[in-house]
């Protein structure tokens, strides 16, 4: 048995919601991380320091996500306070509670994040939306007051380094899905200068190791266990060639970044790629699905706000996918998401430039023309088609499923850089929820 940690949880920038979580639905990413967590280290204790609601679920709905009873919130919320974020340290010191090291998902948040805290030239303090100062402020305020080691999950490539300037104990290292060593923003160089031109400074900076570490297999916890049951190959076989190929993505970006092509939209990739890529050839047909900004509906007729869910039928007429990521060589859950669903899913040669993935290397196109020719390749070969998507599902390993290799992952690297003994749970556990389940038999629909 580990010997007991006290460790600080959360994500930096956002609140953490339980009891609006569907638990026979799916839940959010969030809460399916803390909790593997917290099963597979029964003898390790987790205090939620950011907002949450874990006071609001009942003894049945506690216990049925954290079933040892290990995770425990010190968010104490005192509207007759004025310096409502400093009641969680306050509350940590006056219960004796020291933490041996944090572990937080980072989120949207801003370059300042305490109250009362940086002050302009003139002396006068810098304004600060109330959404940062209730879900960032709380954090930092810790982080800077205790002094605790700390470290971060970057599941999005936006935040892969804490933005806020008012931070003065940096974090150790984070837990991504790229490698590299990254500079972090500009931070204030003491507790008393705080004095700052937002230009000029004056600033430290320091670089964060990131590793990559599995997190986007958070997905893969929770998935039905008879999802491989539910691809209907001779389905496939037999659909419209004009409906093999199904793009399932958000937009990402304003409407105002993606009109415009900025780079931060995934619209001008798509458009290269898809749109005008397959013009012409059987594939014209190819549709774009997902949340995109209402200019890009009226421009595309072809890209449809629809989700998962409401596709059942296109999903299990498609055959391939395209999977691009915004930051050449950042990972995300798209492609496991695709193969548990029923696609193959083609890489854009932007996306998983590193190989980090341990996916078959049929799937890494060079350009389109490439993309184009191994669909038509499969198409023409039902078999090789057949060996490809075996090939993606067989990538899928128990422990992707079970938790154990992102839970092992991150708890040995802290350990190590940290200098205690950690072993390893022989077992992950199982899934909290059911995700991506079909429960109707999506061949029916289409007969």
């Amino acid at each position: 048995m580990n010997e007991v940690k006290h460790i600080a949880i959360g994500k930096i920038g956002k609140s953490m919601s339980f009891k609006t979580t569907h638990q026979e639905k799916g839940g959010e990413d969030i809460i399916i991380f803390y909790s593997l967590l917290a099963r597979m280290n029964p003898n390790y204790k987790f205090y939620i320091i950011g907002p949450n609601d874990l006071d609001k679920l009942t003894e049945a709905e506690y216990s049925y996500i954290f079933p040892d009873h290990n995770v425990f919130s010190v968010h104490k919320r005192d509207k007759t306070v004025l310096e409502e974020y400093k009641c969680m340290y306050d509350y940590c010191e006056s219960e004796g509670i020291h933490f041996d090291f944090g572990l937080f998902l980072l989120g949207l948040h801003s370059d300042k994040s305490i109250p009362n805290f940086l002050r302009k030239e003139d002396g006068s303090f810098y304004p600060l939306l109330n959404a940062f100062k209730s879900y960032a402020g709380p954090y930092i305020y810790m982080i800077n007051k205790t002094g605790m080691p700390w470290y971060t999950v970057s599941e999005d490539a936006r935040y892969i380094t804490t933005h806020t300037k008012d931070i003065l104990n940096y974090e150790r290292m984070t837990f991504s899905q790229i490698n590299g060593m990254f500079e972090s923003h500009k931070h204030i160089t003491s507790a008393e200068n705080t004095i700052i031109n937002n230009k000029l400074g004056p600033w430290s900076t320091h670089m964060v190791k990131a590793i990559y570490s599995h997190v986007e297999k958070i997905c893969l916890n929770g998935i039905d266990e008879n999802w491989k049951d539910q691809i209907d190959i001779e389905t496939k076989l037999k659909s419209p060639v004009d409906s093999h190929i199904i793009i399932l993505s958000n937009g990402c970006g304003t409407s105002q970044i993606n009109v415009t092509g900025n780079n931060s939209s995934r619209y001008p990739m798509f458009k290269q790629w898809i749109i005008d890529g397959l013009k012409g050839t059987e594939y014209d047909g190819t549709m774009i699905y997902g949340s995109w900004d209402k200019e890009i509906y009226d421009k595309e007729p072809r890209i449809v706000n629809k989700m998962i869910p409401e596709l059942k039928t296109e999903i299990a007429n498609a055959k391939y996918t395209l999977v691009y990521s915004q930051v050449p060589g950042f990972v995300t859950a798209k492609p496991w998401i695709m193969i548990v669903i029923g696609l193959i899913p083609f890489l854009h040669p932007d996306y998983d430039c590193y190989h980090l993935l341990d996916l078959p290397e049929y799937l890494y196109v060079k350009d389109e023309q490439d993309f184009l020719n191994k669909v038509r390749e499969l198409d023409a070969n039902p078999e090789k088609y057949k060996e490809v998507l075996q090939q993606c599902i067989d990538s899928i390993k128990p422990e992707y499923l079970d938790g154990s290799l992102i839970n092992n992952f991150i708890f040995s690297h802290i350990a190590e850089d940290l200098g205690f003994n950690y072993e390893q749970p022989e077992h992950g556990v199982k899934p909290l929820f059911k995700r991506f389940s079909r429960k109707v038999n999506v061949a029916t629909e289409n007969k």
